[in-house]
């Protein structure tokens, strides 16, 4: 049984994992192990890399001098020992066992040369500006490098871990970005543009050489189409790219597992500090004790995050736990918004709000969620779903009152206190979009820059969370989990808080993983189903949706749903492009979903279901079926008109194929998820 908020996601994920069926082959290379990703790595040079997938790549293939711990502390990893003999001089001594892919010692002439190229205004790398204090890089002999930095910069050296900062060998090719040469644990051999990464062993690792002699990243962008392609056995893992609603579904799967730990990224509600009501203090406290986070993890996000203080992750050295802490608590956040100045008016309504927000779907769920929570203690919550390119280029130029946002990697150094808080770092030269000022931050931020004693820091750091825990320039929400669903025969997963895929080093090479039979799920009898058509369920804080079966048949007929396409074109055409159309997800039977559809046709001259049939001793047929969109969404909406069907159910989440006529002699086949009596 899965439970969650409705219109959240458990008719849109759950019944979307078993609609569209999967295209893409196994490898052809049985000893690979596939792992699906949902984007392309724009640049594998690490020099120029600031992607989340460029990056964890990177790591398997280059070595930084430095690498932290689960506990954000820092370690040797080209540099066996370093030292800092003042607070402008930095000195590292290399490992003298280190080789690039290409059988080339690593020396200190390649570390030199790395940073010298990020340093050059010439190359254009987005990483220039965290080297801005270095002024010169120095080089003794070949396993010693020293930088000398202008003034006291204590989060130096967290510029300077593999993820970020892989060093490539000395004059580097122009094309380095397309066979890129490291000296990690796994060495390039191919990628393809939107498609795949390909990595191997590197049996050369000064650490040792991994288990698994090859990794296929591929790239999928659907989260349905990862869900299945995990599912029928021709991928192996992912990481945190699945929406929370799909994990336990996936997880009653007997040959996947789900692995989880506490994360590090943190979403957050930012807060306009220059708008008339949100320059209230009271106001943001008040937002915080009427948002009952604990709900939200749990019915939205099914438990995979934990609730957040303040910006730091409780796994960090820095991380202090005695600040105001904001539970719900409705009846003091009506008092704090009476002694703001804003009484209820006749309608109950106090004040008026904005939240924009990303059209991603776990974000417009919970954009509602906070406008039903928050309309409890007399705030109109308005959502504004926008493209995130767009929300985040309005956070940069103050045009928000409230955005739904999230801090991926940057908070695992105190220096994000600067970056974030200090009135010195307004867009573009920091990121306090909300326009905060608060003059104990800007000197706490300043002296945490600059103190290179590790206890004396972390007192800095304290004072300041629980400033800012007081202020609310930010509204921190929660700091979300990594979850890897991934191959049983895998064994345990060591994920890190940080999402990054430094695993892959450790685990093993000889499980069993191809050649799975996809399943296939036999149409019960007819009259076991019960209709439930889209906005006929009543929107409640949660739901319920029960896992039921159906009385198996002797010879069962076969149906495998494939895809549901909008165009702006009226005419379909066997032979057209993949891209003549947009593939849907269907919503699901909610009012939320009904809704989700109606934006996803509005646009639409036509609509498009698409399916296959067999049954046993017959060759499985290609089946068609089209209407406009306004028959589209009638059809997903009301069940007057449909006929018989053929029912293909997939678990606990069965999918209907109906029919209908549309009055003109036309049939046409819609979906709706039905539920199935004992």
């Amino acid at each position: 049984m899965v439970r969650t908020l409705v219109g959240s996601l458990p008719a849109y994920c759950a019944a979307s994992l078993f609609l569209f069926g999967c295209s893409h082959t196994s490898n052809a290379d049985p000893s690979a192990l596939t792992f699906v990703i949902e984007s392309n790595p724009t640049n594998l040079d690490p020099r120029y890399a600031t992607d989340t997938q460029s990056q964890h790549l990177d790591s398997l293939l280059f070595n930084g001098l430095l690498e932290r711990d689960a506990q954000m502390k820092l370690h040797g990893d080209l540099a066996e020992t370093w030292e800092t003999p003042d607070p402008l001089t930095y000195t590292f001594h290399l490992r003298k066992d280190v080789r690039f892919h290409d059988g080339r010692p690593l020396t200190s002439a390649d570390v030199k040369s790395t940073f010298e190229f990020i340093m050059n205004p010439a190359n254009k790398s987005p990483k220039r500006g965290a080297f801005r204090m270095v002024t010169a890089i120095e080089t003794p002999d070949p396993s010693t490098i020293i930088f000398r930095l202008k003034e006291p910069y204590a989060s130096f050296t967290g510029n300077l871990l593999r993820a970020t900062t892989g060093v490539v060998p000395a004059n580097a090719a122009a094309d380095f970005s397309r066979h890129p040469i490291g000296s990690g644990a796994f060495r390039f051999v191919s990628q393809s543009q939107d498609d795949e990464v390909i990595v191997e062993r590197n049996p050369d690792y000064f650490r040792g050489a991994p288990q698994l002699s090859r990794v296929r990243f591929r790239v999928v962008p659907d989260a349905i189409v990862r869900a299945l392609e995990l599912r029928k056995g021709s991928a192996d893992i992912e990481v945190t790219s699945l929406t929370p609603d799909i994990i336990p579904v996936l997880a009653k799967q007997p040959s996947l597992a789900v692995t989880e730990l506490p994360g590090t990224n943190i979403t957050y509600l930012g807060l306009n500090l220059e708008d008339p009501i949100l320059k209230h203090r009271e106001v943001r406290q008040a937002l915080a004790y009427a948002t009952d986070r604990d709900s939200l993890i749990r019915y939205l996000l099914h438990g995979q995050a934990q609730v957040a203080s303040g910006i730091l992750p409780p796994n960090h050295w820095a991380y202090e736990p005695n600040v105001t802490q904001y539970t719900l608590n409705t009846a003091r956040a009506e008092q704090l918004l009476d002694s703001a100045g804003f009484p209820r008016s006749r309608d109950g309504v106090r004040l008026h709000l904005t939240l924009k927000t990303s059209t991603d779907e776990q974000f417009r769920v919970l954009g509602a969620a906070l406008q039903e929570q928050w309309r409890r203690v007399g705030v109109d919550l308005e959502l504004r779903p926008l493209e995130f390119a767009t929300v985040l280029s309005d956070a940069v130029k103050g045009n928000f009152q409230i955005n739904l946002l999230r801090w991926v990697g940057a908070n695992n150094d105190p220096d994000i206190i600067e970056f974030v808080f200090s009135s010195k770092r307004f867009p573009p030269d920091g990121a306090n979009r909300g326009h905060y000022r608060n003059p104990r931050i800007d000197a706490l931020a300043d002296q945490i820059r600059t103190e290179m004693d590790r206890e004396k820091r972390k007192a800095l750091c304290s004072e300041a969370q629980k400033i800012l825990a007081d202020d609310l320039p930010y509204l921190p929400l929660w700091f979300t989990d990594v979850v890897s669903v991934h191959r049983k025969a895998l064994g345990d997963i060591m994920l890190s808080p940080t999402g990054d895929f430094d695993f892959l080093t450790v685990l093993p090479d000889d499980f069993h993983r191809r050649n799975l039979p996809s399943q296939e799920f036999p149409a019960p009898e007819k009259s076991s189903a019960i209709i439930e058509p889209l906005g006929t369920r009543p929107v409640n804080s949660t739901s319920e949706i029960q896992p039921r079966t159906s009385p198996p048949r002797p010879t069962p007929a076969k149906y495998t749903l494939a895809s549901v396409h909008a165009s702006r074109s009226k005419n379909f055409k066997v032979k057209d492009p993949p891209n003549y159309g947009r593939r849907l997800a269907l919503a699901g039977p909610s009012a939320l979903g009904a809704k989700r559809l109606h934006a996803e046709f509005r646009e639409a001259a036509a609509v498009r279901f698409r399916a296959y049939r067999s049954a046993p001793g017959s060759r499985p047929v290609h089946a068609h079926a089209r209407c406009g969109p306004a028959t589209a969404l009638n059809l997903l909406q009301s069940s007057s008109d449909f006929r018989d069907g053929d029912c293909a159910f997939a678990e606990d989440f069965p999918l209907f194929v109906l029919q209908s006529n549309d009055g003109r002699g036309q049939t046409h086949s819609s979906l709706s998820g039905i539920q199935h009596q004992r």
